[in-house]
């Protein structure tokens, strides 16, 4: 029975993606249980459960390529995450220019104003004191 079981371990793990059997543990209980019960029943036995108590990868090659894989999506991620960041950098500092822009074109517009007023101020003022100095002769 032990030969047996054995036997369907593996059949059912070699028929098994690598991520299911590593992800999906229930899968791979249920999938053995329907793989196990009908024989155990032919001999009046009945399989309540089935526990997977450990996964290993044998294979250090194969184990280092999922864990390549792993660690590229990782690296994907933070390069996303990195360039998401300095965009939304990038503009906040547009935003804060033209802010700063738009400050420095409203003072520069006003302090021509001012000048005008200023130069428009002096000359009816001069203006004002010539007339006066000619209704004094």
């Amino acid at each position: 029975m032990r030969g047996m079981a054995i036997a369907i371990v593996r059949d059912v793990i070699s028929n098994s993606t690598i991520d299911d059997i590593l992800k999906n543990r229930e899968k791979l209980r249920k999938t053995l249980k329907q793989s196990l019960q009908p024989i155990l029943t032919s001999w009046g036995m009945w399989l309540e459960t089935i526990e997977i108590s450990e996964v290993a990868i044998c294979s250090a090659t194969l184990f280092e390529n999922m864990q390549a894989k792993t660690k590229e999506e990782e690296r994907l991620k933070a390069f996303r995450i990195e360039a998401e960041s300095n965009e939304k950098i990038r503009m906040m500092k547009l935003k804060r220019d033209h802010e700063y822009e738009q400050r420095m074109a409203k003072r520069q517009a006003q302090e021509s104003l001012n000048k005008l007023k200023l130069s428009y101020d002096n000359k009816d003022f001069t203006l004002q004191s010539q007339t006066r100095e000619e209704k004094e002769k």
